[in-house]
């Protein structure tokens, strides 16, 4: 997260373009799988790269 912590200095609160994926997974009982989020929400499983 330093890169993107590190580019926010910069450019405020502009949107950015980041690289990321997520995926959707659906089981045999068309069932689609959520990831509980630390903020309590949930969302699709997927990764963000601001390692870079």
């Amino acid at each position: 997260m330093a890169y993107y912590e590190d580019l926010r200095k910069h450019v405020g609160s502009a949107p950015l373009i980041l690289p990321g994926s997520v995926v959707i997974m659906v089981n045999d009982k068309n069932e689609i799988l959520l990831q509980h989020r630390k903020d309590g929400g949930w969302g699709l499983p997927g990764l963000f790269d601001g390692a870079r």
